[in-house]
């Protein structure tokens, strides 16, 4: 049952028994009057109604996920033969005492006066059932609230799990984007007139004799710039293959000067380097026939040279 119906089944019960209460004072009240047959009727339906309440509450209308289910299930005949036991017994006494108002409209007799003490007892004894009943629906709300939270908390717990590796490759892919180098191409030695820029993962390229960009295969000048990461402090082996050549530059500090025409010249440089960033600087000039150049590292310790990535490379305005 959801909160609102146990709050109206709730209240249904205080105002039923608390209609029957009143009528039953009033009944014992106006015994020797005509009113006290109309007080009769009226206290039986509101006694009767106040017990359907509370039959409701103490068994049909608990939630399913309820801890109190089971425990309400085992003694849920009893209960209910007990309560209409005790109605019928109330009943039959009210039946009685209205029999005799009607026979005896001048005198009621003691025993039907005693009858209704008795159903006054008897309705004491409901309203205390109800009470029990009352707490123990309060009881049932607040721990289908604490199973309910419980479970949202598990849920987005769950959620936030299941999320994590979503989110790590979001951070990852939001971070990759800075990964790499700036790029520009010039169309003179002296690197002054900018044809285009853009940006590379890494310096790895061989365009053979073909185009490197769009109507430019020879007399090209190129120049890579950013910072590269050393992932460790030590001493780097820096390696260039190039057709034709290339500088490169470590925080201002020119380790590569191969600045002349050949065919796939390999020259190295080793430099110590702390670790964490570093600026870097790599200017490349194709004069004709095949294009290549590529960077490479061995990192200290390191067992061979090999193309520095793109996760090594952060682009800078």
């Amino acid at each position: 049952m959801k909160d609102e119906r146990i709050i109206a089944v709730r209240e249904k019960i205080h105002t039923e028994f608390a209609v029957a209460e009143d009528n039953l004072e009033s009944a014992v009240l106006l015994y020797d009057s005509e009113k006290y047959r109309i007080c009769i009727p009226l206290f039986r339906d509101s006694l009767l109604g106040g017990i359907k309440a509370l039959l409701m509450l103490s068994s049909d209308e608990l939630p399913e996920d309820s801890l109190l289910v089971d425990s309400y299930n085992q003694t849920e005949i009893s209960k209910k033969i007990k309560l209409e036991v005790g109605l019928n017994e109330v009943l039959t006494k009210l039946r009685n005492a209205e029999q005799d108002s009607i026979e005896n409209p001048l005198s009621i007799s003691k025993e039907s006066i005693k009858n209704l003490d008795v159903c006054y007892k008897q309705i004491e004894n409901f309203s205390a059932q109800a009470n029990k009943l009352i707490k123990k629906s309060l009881l049932t709300t607040k721990e289908f609230k604490k199973k309910s939270f419980i479970r949202k908390i598990t849920i987005t717990i769950s959620a936030c799990i299941l999320a994590i590796p979503v989110l790590v490759s979001i951070i990852s892919w939001l971070v990759s984007l800075g990964n790499g180098l700036t790029v520009s191409y010039f169309s003179d030695q002296n690197f002054e007139n900018l044809i285009k820029t853009d940006k590379d993962k890494e310096i790895n390229f061989d365009w053979g004799e073909g185009s490197i960009i769009s109507d430019y295969f020879n007399n090209i000048y190129i120049r890579w710039a950013g910072r590269i990461k050393a992932p460790k402090s030590g001493e780097y082996d820096f390696m260039t293959i190039s057709d034709d050549g290339v500088r490169v530059w470590i925080d201002d500090n020119l380790i590569i000067d191969d600045w002349q025409i050949h065919w796939n010249n390999k020259t190295r440089a080793k430099i110590n380097l702390e670790k964490g960033y570093h600026r870097i600087r790599v200017d490349y000039f194709e004069a004709e026939g095949g294009a290549v150049i590529k960077l490479l590292w061995k990192v200290p310790r390191g067992h061979e040279h090999e193309i520095i990535s793109s996760s090594n490379f952060r682009r800078v305005k």
